[in-house]
């Protein structure tokens, strides 16, 4: 096994390799790091805003409601 991997070029070789790609890629590696989540966020944005917009629009009532008559005239007697 030993001489294979020497005639091969060994574990140093393909780790010198792998260390080199590693190390420098260019950068595009530090802008998925950024782009990934921001294009996650974008993403949930607009389904969530396509999802509110297919539900159907009732307007709020923003008056109080009570049980109380508000009127002396609707009172029992």
């Amino acid at each position: 096994m030993h001489s294979l991997l020497a005639h091969q070029g060994g574990w140093g070789e393909g780790l010198l390799v792998a260390g080199a790609l590693l190390a420098h890629q260019g950068g595009w590696d530090e802008d998925l790091l950024v782009a990934g989540p921001l294009l996650a966020i974008v993403g949930l944005l607009w389904l969530a805003k396509r999802r509110a917009e297919k539900m159907p629009h009732e307007p709020l009532d923003l008056k109080p409601q009570s049980n109380r008559p508000s009127d002396e005239s609707e009172r029992p007697v």
